[in-house]
């Protein structure tokens, strides 16, 4: 799974502790260092959302809370993603308005 835009990664962290394999990016170097500090095990990539660095089909899930979407260009990023979506499932992007984080537990 692929977080876009993880900024402090507060998603990315909750599904970790979920046992999800998750990846969290970020354009943003401090974002990702405060993400860091709050799970030094987590899988963090700094890169922009028009320029992913993964390879075709990496992904079955990849999802964005704000983050890329809104400081990307659609027409680049979205197919960028679809991409990354692997045909082992049926493909799944989310977007996702709203800014709280919910109880995964």
């Amino acid at each position: 799974m692929l977080e876009l835009g993880c900024g402090a990664a507060q998603w990315s962290i909750a599904l970790a502790a979920e046992g999800v394999d998750i990846v969290g990016l970020d354009v943003s170097f401090g974002q990702l260092r405060h993400a860091r500090g709050s799970d030094a095990t987590l899988r963090l990539v700094q890169a922009s959302g028009e320029q992913l660095p993964f390879a075709d089909a990496e992904f079955d899930v990849v999802f964005c809370d704000h983050g890329a979407l809104s400081f990307c260009d659609p027409e680049i990023s979205v197919p960028e993603c679809a991409r990354l979506l692997s045909s082992r499932r049926p493909p799944c992007v989310l977007l996702h308005p709203s800014p709280a984080v919910p109880d995964v537990g």
